[in-house]
């Protein structure tokens, strides 16, 4: 029997393939308005490529598989420490990312999802 997948899965998958999109959006748009110097360049690309990562990952995760869990909070993590870093530069958009990247980490972190991505093994260290 496949369990319903929950709401909080559809969220974290959802808030992280619209992050995704929207980095790489702004990365493809630099590349064509010709900003292609320096370490702008390299940050564009590492925004593609990130994204061609962090999408499949989130369908991926939407389908109940247990691998882009780790890789979804991996990436949402170095989001928040980044943004952090870089909020007195960002300002909103640094608030605006912490806060989803945030979103999509409780909602990793919640049991429905937990279980729904625990392939049926049970957590037992956690259930001491």
């Amino acid at each position: 029997m496949i369990a319903a997948r929950p709401t909080s899965v559809v969220v974290a998958a959802s808030v992280t393939i619209a992050m995704a999109t929207v980095f790489a959006a702004v990365a493809i748009w630099d590349l064509v308005a010709g900003d292609t110097t320096g370490p702008r360049l390299g940050t564009n690309y590492y925004y593609i490529i990130a994204a061609a990562i962090l999408i499949p990952a989130s369908l991926a995760l939407l389908s109940g598989r247990t691998w882009p869990r780790g890789v979804l909070v991996t990436s949402h993590l170095l989001i928040v420490l980044s943004m952090i870093a870089l909020a007195a530069v960002l300002g909103w958009i640094a608030v605006l990312a912490v806060g989803l990247s945030t979103v999509a980490l409780i909602a990793l972190a919640t049991p429905s999802a937990r279980a729904f991505l625990s392939g049926g093994r049970r957590d037992n260290f956690l259930d001491d």
